[in-house]
């Protein structure tokens, strides 16, 4: 579980491995830019909710659409 915690951390640049080099006994240090972890959190977690929550919504429509037409059909 805390694997999964930190490759999240670090794909949002939320914390930084403070020896790049090393693969084991490694450290992070949190990222002190706090405008640019939030931007980074935007631009992917949340524009990629976003983009899903559109696709659900077309798809919603398009089947209610469908239905309405099933209706005035019988």
């Amino acid at each position: 579980m805390l694997s999964l915690t930190l490759g999240e951390l670090l794909k949002y640049d939320v914390i930084r491995k403070a020896y790049p080099d090393r693969e084991r006994g490694q450290g992070y240090i949190s990222n002190p830019n706090v405008m640019e972890v939030i931007s980074n959190v935007l631009r992917t977690r949340e524009r990629q909710l976003g983009q899903m929550i559109q696709a659900a919504t077309g798809l919603l429509d398009s089947l209610l659409t469908m239905q309405a037409l099933d209706i005035v059909a019988i």
